[in-house]
């Protein structure tokens, strides 16, 4: 490794690592599309985890029906069969559709050691639940690890 290489990497971005499939552009459905150039990914992955299971409502009371509420909604989180990252830069974010579970991340300066068992240990029944919610939002391709930055 050379010494530029090395100052190169003092400045680089986070990193991932992730079981999925990169989604490049014009390959998701219209709808998820344009929320994803208006910066509402955000908002997709809310309203269909709402959906998820059962649902998920929040009627805007203070007090035991948040906290249910939010309750309901970390056990749906750790659930929802996808984990959706943004990478490349803030000003021009892209996705990562992963495995939930699968995703692992090292901010910039804090290298993160991990044993290549995380990369063994991915259940066919994960993958199928993750290939079946693909399947229904239209995104092709099979889910292979990728390695991706964030800048922002």
């Amino acid at each position: 490794m050379t010494m530029a290489r090395i100052g190169k990497m003092g400045t680089s971005t986070n990193a991932y690592i992730a079981f999925g499939i990169n989604i490049d552009e014009g390959e998701l459905p219209e709808s998820i599309e344009a929320l994803i150039e208006e910066g509402k990914i955000e908002e997709f992955w809310q309203d269909d985890l709402a959906a998820y299971e059962g649902g998920l409502v929040y009627n805007g009371e203070e007090g035991e029906t948040y906290t249910a509420f939010w309750n309901k909604k970390q056990e749906l989180v750790k659930n929802y069969p996808v984990e959706i990252e943004m990478h490349c830069h803030f000003d021009c974010p892209m996705y990562v559709v992963s495995v939930r579970g699968t995703c692992l991340s090292a901010s910039r300066g804090f290298p993160t050691s991990f044993g290549t068992d995380h990369m063994t240990k991915v259940e066919q029944k994960d993958i199928d639940a993750f290939k079946a919610w693909c399947e229904k939002y239209g995104l092709e391709g099979e889910p292979e690890w990728l390695l991706f930055s964030y800048w922002g």
